[in-house]
């Protein structure tokens, strides 16, 4: 039984190695499609202190979490049309309550011009 030790040890280390995948690829945050997309819609900010996440809402249906995002840049254009172009992180899936979430490499908030002054 003690000879046996040594191959016994590298059996179970590769069992745990096999039983530790499925953990790692579970853990490496759910990326679905390395691609990129562009999304428009209205900034908002959602949450409560100290956990507020910035969220891009295309329609009532569809929002987008945005990741990379400084919170000051999110302030600043909260309730504006933006334009955000970004890596998928998590794609929307009906299996999950989780919002669909962006990596951020562009942000473009829209400039509007102002209405013209009504004559008098």
């Amino acid at each position: 039984m003690l000879k046996n030790i040594p191959s016994m040890r590298r059996w179970l280390a590769s069992l745990a190695v096999t039983a530790s995948l499925p953990l790692a690829v579970a853990c490496q945050g759910g990326v679905a499609n390395a691609g990129t997309t562009e999304i428009e819609g209205t900034l908002v900010l959602k949450g409560n202190e100290p956990f507020v996440q910035a969220v891009v809402v295309v329609s009532d249906k569809e929002q987008w979490e945005l990741l990379g995002l400084h919170r000051s840049e999110a302030e600043n254009h909260q309730n504006q049309v933006v334009k955000v172009k970004g890596q998928v992180v998590h794609e929307a899936t009906p299996s999950t309550a989780r919002r669909p979430s962006l990596k951020v490499l562009d942000f473009t908030p829209h400039l509007t011009k102002p209405a013209p002054a009504s004559p008098k």
